[in-house]
């Protein structure tokens, strides 16, 4: 299940999925996806979130091929997913939260980016 982080994000305009991989300043690489979605879905719909889950996982190996050259999971950690609320400008609250998974690859200083 994932947590919640109790940080409200505001939000008039639709915010759409999104998935991005950034390289950090000690040479790891982060990986996140994060999904809008109804509150209820998510607390309540195991088969959405798993579907979710391995999408992402799928996601991080298709990442660490392209980065790394291969997927091994000893170097990749897992985050637990967080939900953040979307709320208007206004602060209402319509059930709508951003569901954000995320993952670090451990490579050090030896990312290497795969011509893709």
């Amino acid at each position: 299940m994932p947590k919640k982080r109790g940080r409200e994000i505001i939000a008039d305009r639709q915010i759409d999925d999104l998935s991005t991989v950034k390289t950090m300043i000690n040479g790891d690489i982060i990986v996140f996806t994060s999904l809008r979605a109804k509150w209820r879905t998510v607390e309540t719909n195991e088969k959405w979130r798993a579907d979710n889950f391995y999408s992402f996982v799928d996601f991080v190996k298709l990442k660490s091929n392209q980065y790394l050259g291969g997927y091994d999971k000893d170097l990749v950690e897992m985050k637990d997913p967080v939900v953040d609320k979307i709320v208007s400008d206004d602060k209402v609250y319509d059930g709508e939260v951003v569901v954000t998974f995320s993952a670090t690859l451990k490579t050090g200083n030896n990312a290497r980016r795969v011509a893709q």
